[in-house]
Order: structure tokens, then sequence, then C-alpha cells
């Protein structure tokens, strides 16, 4: 179920995906409701996608801001919603790109095209941009997994060991210059 964003630097819109079900195992967990499909946006026409883009980029950035203002420590009856929070984010960063990678390869109008490459490279950098930043790493680093699932321990320990690649434990200057290279690659 939980995918990882640190997955964009190394394949950059495909996403490393790890089998884990945490909330399964949890009754007192409310169950969620699942995005629809998106199928209509892989056809839909450029300044629909734009849109739509941009909708998602906001979401996933909220949703970050959201995990980053979790007080810490991080209370035991918290984890789970942190981890969902934290699912969503990925998932939702991940079904925008791929999206929009399928249309940049695919769709047959040359302003289509562009705006899924825009999108792409704009999904891109917002995955650079989460995997160096210090504040989500912390919070993500700082939950009490004793209680989950060994899957859910798997993916959080590979996210956090895809966070050091990326930098995120460096000091302000080194992550500012990964950074900077990671948008002239952009």
């Amino acid at each position: 179920r939980p995918i990882s964003v640190l997955s964009c630097l190394a394949l950059p819109v495909s996403f490393v995906a790890c089998a884990g079900n945490h909330a399964a195992s949890d009754a007192r967990v409310a169950s969620r409701t699942l995005a629809p499909l998106q199928g209509d946006l892989a056809s839909a026409d450029a300044p629909t996608l734009e849109a739509a883009c941009a909708q998602h980029l906001a979401s996933v950035r909220a949703r970050v801001a959201t995990l980053k203002a979790t007080p810490r420590p991080v209370a035991k009856r918290d984890v789970e919603a942190v981890l969902d929070t934290y699912d969503e984010a990925n998932g939702e960063l991940d079904t925008i790109g791929s999206i929009a990678e399928v249309v940049f390869n695919s769709n047959p109008d040359a302003a289509t095209r562009a705006a899924g490459e825009k999108c792409t490279v704009q999904v891109s950098a917002l995955a650079s941009e989460i995997a160096l930043d210090r504040g989500l790493y912390d919070v993500i680093a700082s939950l009490d997994l004793s209680g989950q699932d060994a899957a859910t321990k798997f993916w959080i320990a590979q996210d956090l060991a895809d966070f050091r690649r990326a930098g995120v434990n460096r000091d302000d200057a080194t992550r500012a210059r990964v950074k900077e290279i990671g948008r002239a690659h952009v």
C-alpha cells in the first residue's frame, strides 16, 4: 500500500510500492475512501491537465505541511494518522506523475503532450523538494513504529534510507547545493 516519494529521485515518476496494510490490522482506524481512477484525466485537454496537475501538487504540499506541523514527539495514538497522511501524499504525487508521464509519452496533441511534460517536471521537482525536507524527515523518523506490522516498519526504514541518500541529513548549505543541482537537471 505505501508508495515512496523518494523513489522519484532514482526513477523520475516511478515509485516503489511496499506491500503493507497496517490499517487493516487495527479495527479502530476508520476506513478511507480511495480516489476514483483518473483515466479521464489521461485523455483530457492541456488546460484540464494543467489545472489538475496544479491542484494535485497543491494537495501534496498541503499534506506535507500537515505532517510537518505534527506535534513531536508524535503520540502513539497519532502514528497511524501520520502514516496514512504520508502514504496519501506519496500516492497522490505518484498518481498525477504517472498520468502526466502517460500523456507526455502518448497523447497525439502537441499542446497536451507539452502539458504532460510540464507536469512531469513539476512532480519530479516536488519529489526532490520533499526528499530534502528535513522537517518531514524528522517527523517520519520520530514515529514509534513498535505497534506496526513488519511491512510498515520496512516501508518507513526504506523511505528514511531514501531521505538520507538524497542528502536530507546534511547541513543546510549542502542541502541547498543539492537542491540547486536538482533544479538544473529538472
